[in-house]
């Protein structure tokens, strides 16, 4: 699978994102390729369901750790389909 460079820049937002639910903090245009694009809207619903299963089970983790799994995450994905 071949991911376009769009791809790779919302992928690197979503993993630098502090709030991948409501993603006030990417910007605009890459908020309307998460809404067009399968992919990119399919990875977005996996983080946030992985996040979901982490406050439903009540895990806590730091806000550091949860960026390094998010980031692990993206990287793999990224060199997965380069």
């Amino acid at each position: 699978m071949k991911i376009s460079k769009l791809c790779k820049e919302t992928l690197d937002a979503l993993c630098k994102s502090d709030d991948v639910h409501d993603l006030s903090d990417i910007p605009e245009d890459l908020v309307a390729h998460i809404k067009t694009c399968k992919q990119c809207s399919s990875y977005r619903k996996s983080l946030t369901g992985t996040i979901d299963l982490y406050r439903k089970y009540d895990i806590t983790l730091e806000k550091d750790i949860k960026k390094k799994l998010l980031c692990n995450t993206c990287s793999k994905l990224k060199s997965e389909t380069s």
